[in-house]
């Protein structure tokens, strides 16, 4: 293949999520002298489409529903077929999707257009015996995979039947953005949770650790970033268990870093993911993360040395955790630092974006 290679980007969704963001931060990072991206989302454009627009050679949207179940369903097979006529006019030679409904769309239109190489990314732990099963069913479609922890490649491998020599590990980068001098509160520990608020990332357990911490000392508060279909639910929870005056509600920001730099430690009471963008920002902006101890986590965060795991949904230890940190600053500096020179060390947005480029350098050549 000579002159620049055209990949065609599919993921299910561009609203403010980890997955989003990753292919927004790799797009933008590609050398347009060698490499022409198009980007194609199944649903209408969330809060990363503008951007990702902005950074591609073309955009593209099926204009899919939010909905899932039957509705979703039906509307599969057209999304393919209008996946296929994109990539004939686009004519790329690399499909690379991201999420599920994206990867299995993208095998089907990639093989009924003819696509030479298609690539399925797999972002977390994927939830139920039929998304397995279909991902094996399907498997044959697929030139490589990509995982973005260890434990989701090991998971694929054991659970889907991929060949180990199939899918190789590439963990999400971040930047390091120079730190401003923290102000700190010492009457007042300021902790955050950046995330869909959708149950996978636990936003309960942190609500019913909160409850817990009433009364103790120093006051401990909870900012909560993001969007998504819970946030009434939430907020409902946040009224009946009387923690209203502790707990904030700060919708979707454009910088997380940035905003974490006020915060005194991150808590990501996650049910299951893959690799969270969220503690790999929290890494680069120096604050100690409290999570939950689950497959992949312990890939970021350190036990004991740049945060603290806590039992899954066990809100108990969570808010044992969180007022251990607020109780001693000078432990919370400690890991917050530790985390920032682990992030640097293994998980640089250059890197990514390199070991990506190296992923379709071998396959073009082959």
């Amino acid at each position: 293949m000579e002159g620049k290679t055209t990949i065609l980007y599919l993921i299910t969704a561009t609203n403010a999520g980890g997955t989003e963001k990753a292919l927004w931060e790799l797009v933008r990072r590609l050398d347009t002298g060698r490499f022409t991206a198009h980007v194609c989302t199944l649903k209408k454009p969330g809060i990363f489409g503008p951007r990702l627009a902005a950074a591609a050679a073309g955009f593209h949207t099926l204009g899919l529903p939010e909905s899932g179940g039957l509705r979703a369903a039906l509307n599969f097979l057209p999304a393919c077929i209008g996946l296929a006529r994109i990539a004939r006019r686009v004519r790329p030679a690399i499909i690379h999707s991201f999420l599920f409904r994206a990867n299995i769309c993208g095998r089907l239109a990639g093989r009924l257009a003819g696509v030479p190489i298609v690539i399925s990314s797999l972002r977390v732990t994927e939830a139920g015996s039929l998304a397995h099963f279909v991902d094996r069913m399907t498997a044959g479609m697929v030139d490589r995979y990509t995982a973005v922890s260890e434990a989701v490649r090991q998971e694929a491998i054991t659970r889907t039947g991929i060949a180990p020599k199939k899918i190789i590990t590439i963990p999400n980068g971040i930047d390091f953005p120079k730190l401003p001098t923290p102000i700190a509160d010492p009457g007042v520990f300021k902790i955050a949770l950046f995330g869909r608020f959708h149950q996978q990332k636990g936003h309960d357990v942190l609500l019913q650790a909160m409850k817990l911490l009433a009364g103790q000392k120093p006051l401990v508060r909870a900012f909560l970033f993001g969007e998504g279909p819970d946030e009434a639910a939430l907020k409902k929870t946040v009224a009946d268990l009387g923690i209203a005056d502790r707990v904030s509600f700060m919708g979707v920001v454009d910088n997380p870093t940035e905003a974490m730099a006020s915060m005194d430690a991150i808590v990501l009471p996650s049910l299951w993911e893959g690799m969270p963008n969220a503690v790999l920002e929290a890494m680069a902006a120096g604050k100690p993360v409290v999570a939950s101890r689950i497959a992949g986590m312990d890939e970021l965060v350190q036990d004991g040395s740049t945060g603290l795991l806590c039992g899954l949904g066990n809100a108990a230890e969570f808010a044992a955790a969180l007022l251990s940190l607020a109780r001693d600053r000078q432990r919370t500096g400690a890991m917050g630092e530790a985390g920032r020179c682990l992030a640097k060390e293994k998980f640089s947005i250059a890197a990514t974006v390199a070991a990506t480029v190296g992923l379709y350098d071998e396959l073009i050549k082959t």
